[in-house]
């Protein structure tokens, strides 16, 4: 049900079902089934589309408070079979039947919650996630969510110029931006929820400086999609063009690289054609 009508019965049985939790794509149901010989985690895969369910049995006397990964690749639990100080566990992967330990609280442990271990919140600056020196940056939220944060810097900071594009071929479903400076010599990105650097541009790397840079950050989710580094001149004719083919993107110019959202480089090579679905976020070279 989606807008609160009409429910629909999932599973029952003689056994005590509880504890439901939904993964965060939405795409399975976990809960917690309680039988006369033992205790089960049961994943109940899609089940708007008549998916199947994964039973996973786990031994332990009591299991409460099932929580997924931000990922959805792990659900924790409590075992309370050791009460007053039950044992975080997790079950990785569907099919795994295998825990970890994760820790052992010393008192009663009232619940917990997955979330990024952060010692320094410090993304951009000295010392920071991304930079110890920029220029600038692009920050994008969704509601109170931070999203993505893009770094750069250039060899003249007053050299660099970040536009942007609008309007190309109607609905705005990924917002771009062009970025040109004398020399780019750092342009850094990073995604919630994991936050893991991708360096573009920097010295050491495959690409240590560009004269620019094309960046598409999701309408939808507001995280960076698509970083293509480029070289050229700023006179017009040199310039990357892009154009609307059906519901993707087309990029074309002198690419040294293009990084998807999940920080891959599908053109390490560089490319000169280089397409976007917003949809899906899929980035290849043609």
């Amino acid at each position: 049900m989606r807008n609160g009508s009409s429910p629909s019965e999932i599973t029952a049985g003689p056994d005590t079902f509880d504890s439901p939790a939904w993964s965060p794509d939405g795409d399975t149901l976990y809960f917690i089934e309680h039988t006369s010989t033992d205790n089960r985690i049961m994943a109940l895969h899609a089940f708007f589309l008549g998916g199947s369910i994964d039973t996973r049995v786990i031994t332990a006397d009591t299991i409460a408070n099932l929580v997924a990964s931000p990922d959805g690749k792990t659900v924790a639990f409590e075992d309370l079979s050791s009460v007053p100080s039950p044992t975080v566990m997790s079950v990785p992967g569907v099919g795994d039947t295998s825990t970890t330990t994760m820790f052992t609280p010393p008192l009663s442990c009232n619940g917990f919650s997955w979330g990024p271990m952060i010692t320094d919140r410090l993304i951009v600056g000295t010392g920071g996630l991304l930079a110890t020196t920029a220029s600038g940056f692009i920050y994008a939220d969704s509601g109170s969510r931070t999203q993505s944060v893009l770094a750069f810097n250039a060899v003249t900071p007053s050299s660099a110029i970040l536009r942007a594009m609008t309007g190309i071929g109607g609905t705005e479903d990924s917002l771009l931006f062009t970025l040109d400076a004398d020399s780019l010599n750092l342009l850094t990105y990073a995604d919630a929820p994991v936050w893991n650097a991708v360096s573009v541009i920097q010295g050491g790397t495959s690409t240590p400086s560009a004269n620019g840079a094309i960046i598409s950050i999701g309408a939808f989710d507001g995280q960076v999609n698509a970083v293509l580094p480029f070289n050229g001149s700023r006179a017009v004719g040199s310039k990357p063009t892009v154009t609307r083919s059906g519901s993707a993107y087309v990029f074309s110019g002198s690419f040294l690289g293009a990084y998807d959202k999940n920080g891959s480089n599908v053109a390490p090579s560089g490319a000169s054609t280089i397409r976007l679905d917003p949809k899906t976020g899929a980035l290849t070279a043609v």
